[in-house]
């Protein structure tokens, strides 16, 4: 196996990362706000034959609770096959996996 070698959005900006086989880097951010709280993290996985990812955002305000949770997968063959932005070339993600949780649409019964 070989490292691979990917651009994302860390903080607003492009960032490069390079993952040995089995590495697993992860990004997270977050704190107190206006309203209550929020936090996001973000974790790519070399799963071999290419990335895995996974990400949470959550955080509580006036309204209660909401969380998002995903995971999705990139071959190694598509980490630059996505758009391009300002000449890098992101990776095309495939379909995610979502689940969201929202504590005041569930309250009213959505």
């Amino acid at each position: 196996m070989q490292n691979l070698k990917f651009w994302v959005y860390v903080n607003g900006s492009p960032v490069r990362i390079t993952l040995c086989p089995g590495q697993t880097v992860e990004h997270c951010t977050g704190g107190p706000d206006s309203e209550g709280w929020h936090r996001s993290s973000i974790l790519w996985k070399h799963a071999g034959h290419g990335i895995y990812s996974e990400g949470l955002t959550e955080g509580r305000d006036c309204d209660g609770y909401v969380s998002r949770w995903f995971d999705c997968f990139c071959p190694a063959e598509e980490l630059t096959a996505g758009s391009e932005v300002d000449g890098v070339v992101f990776p095309r993600w495939g379909d995610a996996t979502e689940e969201t949780r929202d504590d005041y649409a569930e309250a009213a019964g959505y």
